[in-house]
């Protein structure tokens, strides 16, 4: 499944730069509107069972996972910098906690309606030189609709509870401030030393400055 896992690193990326860009509100909304579409899609596509084609399958969920990947960067930036700084390591403790309640239940919700929705499909098979069945329990379509359409619900009441937060604009911020300096050094990278430099004096400006006043003192005291 590497074309999921390349979204989830690809939809990190896109948030990530989305959102200095546009703020928090529009990558809550967009993302969640993506991760609804798409499952929705799913649960359409799983009406016709194994006669779909393998590579749909998988881009479907790939797409799928970009938004989930976009939703959690942006989540986590929510969080931050919604809450003041002497409780933000108990805020994104919560976030912890939640995040392992809800990858608790979801895959408990699915493993129940795969397991209360199934088919039988019998196989003939040779056993000892003589022809028999095997039947075997698989999962119906119809669990796999409802787990489809369940997380396009979800999606989209984050739609709707996304577009109820308050926008929050990361530029002019620590991270983008690190983020344009480190842009501006791979445009110029002749400029490196003479920004180190730079760095160094203004880091250590108030160090230099009591040397050069000591030293000035000690040349006009009498000798």
């Amino acid at each position: 499944m590497w074309p999921v896992s390349l979204m989830q690193m690809i939809g990190a990326l896109l948030s990530s730069r989305l959102i200095l860009r546009t703020g928090t509100k529009f990558i809550v909304v967009i993302s969640s509107i993506i991760l609804s579409f798409f499952y929705f899609i799913l649960g359409l596509t799983a009406i016709g069972g194994s006669s779909n084609n393998l590579a749909t399958i998988i881009t479907l969920s790939s797409l799928a996972t970009l938004g989930a990947a976009m939703l959690n960067v942006v989540l986590i930036n929510i969080l931050t910098f919604s809450v003041e700084r002497r409780v933000l390591g108990i805020a994104t403790g919560m976030n912890t906690v939640f995040r392992l309640i809800g990858g608790a239940f979801g895959p408990s919700i699915a493993g129940s309606l795969l397991s209360t929705y199934y088919q039988y499909l019998v196989y003939p098979v040779t056993l000892n030189g003589q022809e028999t069945f095997l039947s075997v329990q698989l999962p119906s379509d119809y669990a796999f609709q409802l787990t489809f359409y369940i997380a396009s619900i979800a999606g989209l009441l984050m739609v709707i509870i996304g577009s109820m937060t308050r926008d929050i604009k990361i530029r002019g911020t620590m991270v983008s401030q690190i983020i344009s300096k480190i842009t501006y050094i791979s445009r110029h990278p002749s400029l490196v030393p003479a920004l180190i430099i730079k760095n160094l004096l203004f880091k250590y400006s108030n160090t230099l400055g009591i040397f050069i006043f000591i030293g000035h003192t000690s040349l006009q005291l009498p000798a």
